[in-house]
């Protein structure tokens, strides 16, 4: 009797077991981690940001902080150091004794991405105040998906509920980032200020070179027989002012002078950007802006001619001021001088001010990152917010990890009830459990899911583990299912944790059925009872598969993830872990099934 070790379809299920045991667990019991820059000093005279990942200081593997200390406690101000940051060489001075100017923080390597459901996090339904169309609501998918790569945010998850409502889930975040970041419509727009002064109730208003009188009539503003109160619009000059504040004296005006349209850059190098202590606890920080042509010769228009008003040491400057607002917030206010007055200037820099380096750091990447991103179609309102703990994330895991353990244990009593021999039973079950760490092995490599498919395919087609019609369109749809794991990263949360126990039903079921046609069919040769097993289990795949199709198709987020799960289970379940059983049992009960 040949050893089932070298069966071809054993030695596949010993393989891809090994590798997904490894995966998972290889990290935590090698401790593989690496630092990140947290913090980035005033002081500091390298050029780093935060999030730069650094993995080599003069040689040494960073791995966790205790490393990064040791290798910088010799340090002396003013020695040059040499790093591997973001993959890439750097090298920088170091700002003191054992002192690079940056703090850094451990990052352990996950091999598994786990959703909110078990970390915790924040999930928001978000709604547009008005009706809109599909293309706005695309657009504002998309918007949403450019903030947070250009925040950097991991762990974020968008999806639809229906036509209007958008839910976002966010690992370890709070309902505050979503509602002050990704909620935000982010409208743009820089205003000049123009201050007209009355006298006798009359004021000249010059833009242009011409000049135009407004007159003043108690609490109204008069203007070309018309009256105005504040905050309503009036055209002068063929150019729109908001009036904003009057009194008796003087009256205050805004003026548009470019919007989020008009941004063509947003400038982060170290050049254009920074931050800076000002005294007292507050960081200033600031960024450059390029704007298009058309902004930039509608600012020279509208300060053409302008005369100058303050001088601060050798700078001159014109009364009228840029104002920066972003979603009606003003974020910024800028003196305009004399010499840019007048020209087509396509740059401006945008400066804040937050107490601590680390509110000014976040508020700096928040600007950049919608002004990057651009504003969304529509305003969004904030339908629920729905805060899941980390200990609530837990506890709901350990429940779902306890409900398969008592589904294995009472799939276990069955079988071994209907068979009573432990030359079936126990290869049933350990193969059910090995179908489940091998999908979940899957979740932490999309190399290794890539590489299962390809080779179970391979081998189950030259195994001819596929059979009829059915089988054959059934490995199509699955195979185009299951690439999604093997293109993009797969987080598991709880409906694919409920895959995977379904998963387990699935392959005990098939497995059933193969045992009873091995045993039970009665005057056909091994091979023929093999092949009749296995149509009666693409059958039942097909029935699975493309029950799922219309989750996939359909369904929110959630469904999407258990269907996904389930077929890539049945995929493995029927190319790999069923076969292996059969080589299994054909060997271990080849008298018997010889004498039948």
């Amino acid at each position: 009797m040949s050893s089932v070790f070298k069966d071809l379809r054993f030695v596949l299920l010993s393989c891809v077991l090994i590798a997904s045991v490894a995966m998972i667990f290889a990290p935590n019991y090698l401790d593989f981690g690496f630092v990140r820059v947290s913090d980035v000093h005033p002081d500091s005279k390298c050029d780093i940001k935060e999030g730069s990942q650094v993995s080599g200081i003069f040689g040494f593997v960073m791995d966790d902080v205790d490393s990064f200390e040791r290798a910088i406690e010799n340090v002396r101000g003013g020695d040059y150091v040499t790093m591997v940051v973001d993959s890439k060489p750097f090298g920088c001075e170091a700002a003191g004794d054992g002192y690079l100017g940056f703090d850094v923080r451990e990052e352990k390597i996950k091999t598994l991405q786990f959703g909110i459901d078990v970390e915790g996090g924040t999930r928001v339904l978000l709604k547009p105040a008005e009706p809109v169309s599909k293309q706005q609501m695309a657009e504002t998918i998309k918007t949403l998906e450019n903030r947070i790569n250009f925040y950097g945010l991991r762990e974020v998850k968008i999806n639809t509920l229906g036509s209007d409502v958008i839910q976002i889930e966010m690992a370890g975040a709070t309902g505050d980032e979503i509602r002050e970041f990704l909620a935000k419509q982010g409208r743009f727009a820089a205003k000049l200020t123009y201050v007209v002064r009355f006298s006798d109730g009359e004021a000249s208003f010059k833009i242009l070179n011409k000049t135009y009188i407004l007159g003043m009539d108690g609490d109204e503003l008069t203007f070309d027989g018309r009256t105005y109160k504040t905050n309503d619009t009036l055209i002068i000059g063929n150019e729109t002012f908001q009036l904003v504040a009057m009194d008796n004296r003087t009256a205050l005006f805004y003026v548009d002078v470019f919007t989020g349209d008009d941004i063509t850059n947003v400038l982060t190098d170290s050049q254009n950007s920074g931050i800076r202590a000002v005294g007292d606890g507050y960081y200033e920080f600031s960024f450059g802006i390029q704007v298009s042509k058309s902004g930039a010769d509608r600012f020279a228009k509208l300060t053409r001619g302008q005369p100058v008003t303050r001088v601060s040491g050798a700078d001159r400057y014109i009364e009228s001021r840029m104002l920066l607002f972003l979603d009606e917030k003003q974020i910024t206010d800028l003196g305009i001088g004399s010499s840019i007055a007048g020209q087509s200037v396509t740059r401006a820099v945008i400066t804040g001010n937050e107490i601590g380096f680390e509110a000014a750091s976040k508020e700096k990447l928040r600007l950049e990152s919608t002004l990057r991103s651009g504003k969304l179609p529509v305003r969004l309102d904030i339908e629920k917010v729905d805060t899941i703990t980390q200990t609530a994330g837990r506890d709901l895991i350990n429940s779902t990890i306890f409900v398969a353990l008592a589904s294995i244990v009472a799939v276990g009593i069955v079988v071994a009830y209907r068979y009573r021999d432990y030359k079936i039973v126990l290869p049933m079950i350990l193969i059910s459990l090995s179908e489940i760490v091998i999908v979940v092995g899957m979740a932490t490599s999309q190399t290794l899911a890539a590489a299962v498919i390809v080779v179970a395919v391979v081998i189950g087609i030259w195994k001819r583990e596929v059979v009829g019609m059915v089988g054959w369109v059934t490995l199509i749809v699955m195979l185009m299912v299951a690439s999604t794991v093997a293109i993009s990263a797969w987080t598991i949360d709880i409906p694919v944790i409920a895959g995977l126990i379904a998963i387990l039903g699935t392959g005990v079921n098939q497995m059933i059925i193969m045992t009873d046609q091995l045993f039970k069919e009665k005057g056909k040769t091994l091979l023929d009872r093999h092949k009749s097993a296995m149509n009666i289990i693409w059958s039942s795949a097909a029935i699975v598969v493309f029950a799922m199709i219309p989750l996939i198709l359909g369904g929110v987020g959630a469904l999407k993830g258990f269907a996904i799960a389930t077929i890539v289970g049945v995929l493995v379940g029927i190319l790999v872990t069923r076969p292996a059983y059969a080589a299994i049992i054909e060997r271990a009960k080849r008298v018997s099934l010889e004498n039948v």
